[in-house]
């Protein structure tokens, strides 16, 4: 048996698994979904396969290492207790080179995650936001008691509690002209010109130097507002919303002060770097205890363990990136050097094994 047959034994192997177990954990998790919430949208039967899809393609980075985990276990198990990689080995076949396949999906995977986060994600992120907006399904993608700021062209400034996509509203908002003249607004349309507000209320500062209500209106034309349109949609797409070239270009200077929104952007960007790594370390990492021919070879704990840890990591990843954007940890501690650290023991491990 050529090492070639091999190969595409075990990519065959690798990909048939990996394919169902990827559709079954993407099916099992729209079952649960639909029937908790999503069957309250009342979507048509092309939106809802539409917002399903792009919701897939948002999951893509969790579930694809978890597939892959199971793939490669369950093809490197059921080779070992057939005695397939013992009749290999003692061909004078090596290890590595036998289980080359598995470094070529590992890697291929992680392009594809690159890619899918440089093209699919950002648009299939906005989609969903706003279909989930529309319907009041809102995931809390975003604390709802950050207060967000935006600098108008006029020199004013306009505070903001939240922005509806699907009507493209301003909620909870304060257009600041000056210290001593504050509108307060429900609701702020920026599209027209000028722009249009609902149920304001005009302050005003008084004698003794406190603001108070000068006028209230249930809609307002504010003739002295200015907006760029530019600097909305730099406001209002999130840094997770934005792929890795446009993160980069947005990326605060190293020897410059981090601001809030520079801290989102940086973790945003670092923990989309690293994520894609993920696959090396859940196709490589494990192989090493999946070889070894001894008996009885524990199937059920290498699962387990396989899977817990995969968990914990991307657990603390998750917790890299919070400690990130709250700027308590530098995103190269944080997120970079574990990654790099791990993915280089898993390969030196993968390639060492006799």
């Amino acid at each position: 048996m050529k090492p070639t047959i091999l190969h595409r034994y075990y990519l065959k192997e690798i990909v048939k698994v990996f394919a169902l177990v990827l559709s079954c954990l993407f099916g099992l998790y729209i079952l649960i979904d639909y029937t908790s919430r999503a069957s309250a949208m009342r979507l048509s039967f092309h939106d809802l396969s539409l917002y399903y899809f792009y919701t897939f393609v948002h999951r893509l980075d969790i579930l694809l290492p978890f597939a892959l985990l199971v793939a490669g276990l369950k093809t490197l198990c059921q080779s070992n207790l057939r005695q397939e990689l013992v009749a290999m080995r003692a061909s004078g076949i090596s290890t590595p080179r036998l289980l080359l396949p598995f470094m070529w999906v590992a890697f291929a995977a992680m392009g594809a995650m690159y890619l899918n986060i440089e093209y699919l994600v950002p648009k299939a992120t906005q989609w969903t936001n706003t279909i989930e907006d529309q319907y009041s399904l809102n995931t809390k993608r975003e604390d709802k008691r950050t207060v967000h700021h935006l600098n108008l062209a006029d020199g004013s400034r306009l505070l903001y509690l939240a922005y509806d996509r699907s009507k493209h509203l301003f909620v909870n908002a304060f257009w600041i002209r000056s210290l001593d003249d504050i509108y307060r607004i429900s609701s702020l349309k920026p599209d027209g010109t000028p722009p249009t507000a609902f149920h304001v209320e005009h302050l005003t500062r008084a004698a003794d130097g406190s603001l108070v209500p000068a006028a209230f209106y249930e809609q307002l034309a504010l003739t002295g507002m200015v907006f760029s349109q530019e600097e909305i949609a730099e406001t209002v797409i999130l840094p997770s919303e934005r792929s890795l070239t446009q993160l980069w270009e947005r990326l605060p200077s190293i020897d410059g002060e981090v601001t809030y929104t520079g801290a989102q952007i940086q973790a945003a960007f670092y923990k989309k770097t690293v994520m894609p790594w993920l696959c090396v370390i859940a196709l490589l990492a494990p192989a090493p205890f999946c070889v070894p021919h001894r008996r009885p070879l524990r199937v059920f704990v290498l699962f387990c363990f396989s899977m817990f840890s995969l968990f914990t990591l991307t657990v603390l990843l998750s917790m890299g990136h919070t400690l990130t954007q709250s700027q308590l940890l530098d995103p190269w501690l944080a997120l970079v050097l574990p990654m790099a650290i791990l993915n280089a023991v898993a390969i030196v491990r993968f390639c060492r094994m006799p």
